[in-house]
């Protein structure tokens, strides 16, 4: 029997963001594929093979539609892809092979020290209040004072960025013009760090950008900002709430706390399991290119469809005892 293909689903409603999973267990149960007018309207993934499979088929779901990775779409001026999410193999794979040195396990792992020098900073200058607010007061700093660390950028700068990337992730629902606006100072930020690396001899990650060549040229004004913008605003918003998630599930679970205290080698696993548990990243978007079916529901090419992390992380067909970490 072919389920309902409409849905009233709405993920900045207040029902959803007060108990998404219960909401995710009813849609891979009774409707695995479905279809919400909201926001534009776009399709609904919920299980993790489909997931996973969408995620795995490019030639079918792309991500190659400059603001339509966001749910809702965001419309942006110019309408430039950011890099490397925006686009789809086999370009994808040239932009991503410029950086992925950096992000190495083993060039990150340089940095620890500084990290926990930066996180100790922080909690000292706040254990005079006795309490603070875990997104603003640590994960939020904590994080763009270590992206400068990591970029090789004034760490003054950090607070800027808090800033746009604010104005521009909020803005895709609660005001537009104000994102439009940070998103153009950011652009403006951006052209100014690649012009100070021209004829510079620098290591750093922009620098090796600038030096990049894809089919032998080297990549456009267009393109040096959509790479720039998204190494700024990339992993921010997961990474924030991945912090924040992570220390609110330990502060309600000491002998948790005291398990992890005493024993560090289980920190990679129980990291691993809370992101799985409370995705920081519930979903993200992807554009049919072509007309496809699932679960008997036919997606049209051009239509948008959520690729739901966060559901496909508690399905019951993939992970015994899902629900708990």
């Amino acid at each position: 029997m072919k389920c309902p293909k409409n849905v009233d689903f709405d993920h900045h409603s207040k029902k959803f963001v007060d108990d998404p999973y219960t909401i995710y267990r009813e849609l891979r149960d009774n409707r695995p594929a479905c279809h919400t007018e909201n926001h534009g309207g776009f399709w609904l993934l919920s299980r993790y093979d489909d997931v996973r499979q969408t995620l795995l088929d490019a030639d079918t779901f792309s991500s190659s539609y400059p603001g339509r990775v966001a749910i809702p779409n965001t419309s942006r001026t110019p309408p430039a892809p950011l890099i490397p999410i925006e686009v789809d193999p086999p370009l994808h794979t040239h932009y991503r092979s410029a950086i992925a040195d950096y992000f190495t396990k083993s060039n990150v792992n340089k940095l620890n020290g500084k990290a926990t020098h930066l996180a100790s900073n922080i909690i000292d200058n706040l254990l005079p209040n006795r309490r603070c607010d875990v997104v603003k007061d640590y994960a939020e700093p904590f994080f763009s004072q270590f992206l400068a660390v990591f970029l090789g950028l004034p760490a003054s700068d950090s607070n800027r960025w808090i800033t746009w990337a604010k104005a521009i992730f909020a803005g895709r629902v609660q005001d537009p013009e104000a994102a439009q606006l940070a998103r153009t100072e950011l652009q403006s930020y951006v052209d100014t760090i690649f012009e100070s690396r021209k004829g510079q001899q620098r290591t750093d990650i922009f620098s090796q950008i600038l030096q990049l060549t894809i089919e032998g040229r080297k990549l456009s004004t267009e393109e040096l900002r959509g790479f720039g913008m998204e190494i700024l605003l990339a992993g921010r918003e997961a990474t924030i709430d991945a912090i924040s998630n992570a220390i609110y599930y330990l502060a309600k679970r000491p002998n948790e706390q005291l398990m992890l205290i005493a024993d560090a080698s289980l920190l990679p696993s129980a990291i691993e399991e809370m992101l799985r548990w409370d995705s920081p990243i519930q979903l993200l978007g992807r554009v049919a290119s072509k007309d496809t079916t699932i679960h008997r529901q036919t997606i049209r090419a051009g239509q948008s469809i959520a690729i739901m992390y966060g559901s496909a992380n508690h399905d019951e067909r993939k992970f015994r005892r899902a629900s708990e970490c």
